[in-house]
């Protein structure tokens, strides 16, 4: 983890907000641990039925989807999201422990803007949510400007 925060010089993504939608209680809380110590709130939901309920609530800067879940997946909720003019833009990311090419397929055909593989690697993860919120801050800047 340190030598991701040197090589990176990090940008303040202090009390950027995740949301993690997973089933998992045990993965949520092993999610919670590793994004914490970086300084991003992060709120969990294990019951994607309150998923809209919670988004409203919580008003993250980054989603963290499982693919696999009750009655909702992952891949039905980025295609939902990314087809709202609310939250067209929050930056997702899908969890999966598929990673066959037909699936990975699926995650960017629904909008994902990336995908991590299960069992999840800390030092990937981070690297990759810093990495998506960063770019979804730039985005945010030249939509200001009038550049995009």
């Amino acid at each position: 983890m340190k030598a991701i925060v040197n090589v990176l010089q990090l940008p303040n993504f202090t009390k950027a907000k995740v949301l993690v939608v997973d089933d998992d209680i045990q993965l949520l809380e092993v999610l919670r641990q590793l994004l914490q110590p970086w300084g991003f709130e992060v709120a969990l939901l294990n019951q994607p039925q309150q998923f809209w309920q919670t988004l409203e609530q919580v008003e993250p800067d980054l989603l963290l989807l499982d693919i696999e879940m009750p009655e909702l997946n992952g891949i039905d909720l980025c295609q939902v999201v990314r087809n709202d003019l609310r939250w067209g833009d929050v930056p997702i990311l899908i969890l999966s422990a598929h990673n066959d090419e037909t699936t990975v397929q699926q995650v960017f055909m629904a909008g994902a803007d990336d995908y991590v593989s299960k069992p999840i690697r800390a030092a990937e993860l981070v690297a990759r949510v810093l990495a998506r919120l960063e770019r979804a801050k730039v985005l945010k800047k030249l939509r200001s400007l009038g550049g995009i």
